[in-house]
């Protein structure tokens, strides 16, 4: 069977008779729901990531087989922190204002910090500290939270409030290089606009890009403007020659 294929490392033939059998049995049959599951499987390891969200967030909105519940959150979990993926899909037409029940403590910490920013983004922020608030302080989602809450801060003018919160984050012992990155390049920006260059340069030096990336050519562009600040001409100059390399123009 394709199940079999699948356990059996087969995930390209595997991926094909499940795509078939769906399509032609529909959600009446008894294992329509594991169907889905495998064949989200199959397509994450062929790399086919979005047909594997498609079906991941299948199977987590109609639960009729709850066991499945956990695993498939899990990996969207996982998708959503490393790769692209439908927002839409996942945050808003899957997640925002869903009822899981009782779920693993990690991946609950994700539902609820997901639900909060949505809120957030929404202007909704007494729903969203309601959810922030269900999110243990020992979980890298707390943390997630706190750079949701201290960007609300400055757009709210309150930048002195956002600084500490972000400087909280940064400092925090809890491991979340995403989003203490994400923090450093804020406090990078407000140290800039702030006159305080010195500051800001350690901020810029510690933040992770990958080479030849847009990131990486946004962060040379602002350490540029932060060396004229410190009036390190040849510093500025140098990051600004490495701008006009072949790979940046592509």
């Amino acid at each position: 069977s394709s199940i079999k294929q699948a356990q059996a490392g087969k995930c390209a033939a595997a991926a094909a008779g499940l795509w078939t059998y769906l399509s032609t049995q529909g959600t009446a049959a008894s294992d329509h729901e594991l169907a889905q599951y495998v064949l989200a499987e199959c397509l994450r390891e062929l790399g086919f990531w979005h047909g594997a969200v498609y079906f991941y967030a299948s199977v987590a909105r109609t639960r009729t087989q709850p066991e499945n519940l956990p695993y498939a959150l899990r990996r969207l979990e996982e998708i959503a922190r490393s790769r692209p993926f439908s927002e839409r899909l996942v945050y808003d037409n899957l997640l925002y204002n869903a009822a899981f029940g009782a779920l693993p403590e990690s991946t609950a910490a994700w539902v609820e910090y997901v639900a909060g920013m949505l809120d957030y983004r929404r202007g909704s922020v007494d729903w969203g500290e309601a959810h922030f608030r269900a999110i243990p302080a020992t979980a890298p989602y707390a943390l997630h939270a706190d750079l949701v809450r201290a960007t609300w801060m400055l757009k709210d003018g309150k930048p002195d409030d956002a600084l500490a919160l972000f400087l909280a984050v940064v400092d925090s012992p809890l491991v979340a290089p995403a989003v203490k990155n994400d923090a450093r390049w804020s406090l990078a920006r407000i140290f800039f606009d702030r006159g305080w260059h010195e500051a800001a340069r350690e901020q810029y030096a510690k933040i992770a890009t990958d080479e030849l990336s847009l990131e990486h050519a946004q962060s040379l562009q602002e350490q540029a403007w932060n060396a004229l600040g410190l009036k390190d001409f040849e510093t500025a100059l140098k990051l600004l020659h490495v701008l006009e390399a072949p790979a940046f123009r592509a």
